[in-house]
């Protein structure tokens, strides 16, 4: 079968990631040869092409990082930080399991934070838990 030929030509990274290990690989080692400014702020897609590497890596955190740099990975994570200490605090752990399950398939698979039809999931589920958690504060 395709899966176990994978595992034995390719390895269990290959198997996993589809091969987007090799191009985070590749972009990151591009990301970090450029100025401070850029790892700072990110390079724009269109940049990216002249140095030969493909401009989506198709894991969402590297791809915020390249785009958009250390600065704005650092206000993605901080934005996502408080929204779980959020979801934690109203201790329902079914949004909690959901919303990192979202962040966990992001991270691997990519299109999920960064794609507006697929990232709309997560603001309405956010939205619902915010209702119930209002609902619940006003009748205790």
């Amino acid at each position: 079968s395709k899966l176990v030929w994978g595992m034995e030509n390719r390895g269990i990274a290959a198997v996993i990631f589809s091969g987007r290990h090799e191009y985070l690989t590749d972009s990151l080692s591009m990301f970090f040869e450029q100025s401070w400014y850029s790892v700072i702020f990110g390079i724009h897609k269109s940049i990216i092409f002249g140095f030969g590497v493909k401009p989506m890596v198709e894991m969402d955190w590297a791809d915020i990082l390249i785009w958009y740099g250390v600065l704005g990975l650092f206000f993605v994570f901080v934005y996502i930080a408080s929204v779980l200490s959020y979801l934690l605090k109203a201790k329902n752990m079914t949004i909690v399991i959901f919303y990192l399950l979202v962040l966990g398939i992001s991270s691997i698979t990519g299109h999920v934070l960064i794609s507006a039809l697929s990232a709309m999931v997560i603001p309405l589920v956010l939205s619902i838990q915010y209702r119930y958690i209002n609902r619940v504060q006003s009748i205790s």
